[in-house]
């Protein structure tokens, strides 16, 4: 009696009878083609976008690293000048090497308006001398950048002798 009553619940409220199972009306064809195309697109998917190919950039510029980069793409011009001219290199200033071709009016104009010295070329000197030094200031870094005549550039706290 209690079962019955119990199926007359069931089947009123709609509730399945027996032993089936609710179903969303898909067969089982359909639903094996849907999980072939997930096991093929979803790690396609995330392959493309690991590797970049959305176009999103993953790495942050920050204005300390557009510094470094731009001292390090002048100390890099002034020092393969440097192996070709190397009797022709000393005593010679920003102008010249303007004049020279070797910088452009832009890279001129960057170390005047972030304050990059250029300190000249020592050509007694084997082991890399500093040509480039600026001071990088922000409200929570400053840290002194020095670019080398081997076209290297370090960046150091303030405190730390060059």
């Amino acid at each position: 009696m209690r079962s019955e009553r119990r199926r007359a619940i069931l089947v009123a409220i709609g509730a399945p009878r027996g032993r089936r199972r609710w179903s969303l009306g898909v067969n089982s064809d359909c639903m094996q083609k849907i999980g072939i195309l997930l096991i093929i697109v979803v790690p396609v998917v995330l392959l493309v976008w690991w590797t970049g190919g959305f176009g999103v950039s993953r790495t942050v510029r920050s204005p300390f690293m557009a510094e470094l980069n731009q001292v390090k793409q002048i100390s890099v011009a002034l020092s393969y000048y440097a192996e070709e001219h190397s009797n022709d290199v000393a005593g010679k200033s920003i102008e010249a090497f303007i004049a020279a071709g070797v910088l452009s009016t832009n890279d001129a104009n960057y170390m005047r308006d972030h304050q990059i010295t250029f300190r000249g070329f020592n050509t007694n000197q084997n082991s890399p001398a500093p040509i480039l030094e600026t001071i990088y200031k922000s409200r929570d870094l400053q840290r002194r950048i020095v670019g080398y005549s081997d076209g290297s550039v370090q960046a150091f706290n303030v405190d730390t002798p060059k």
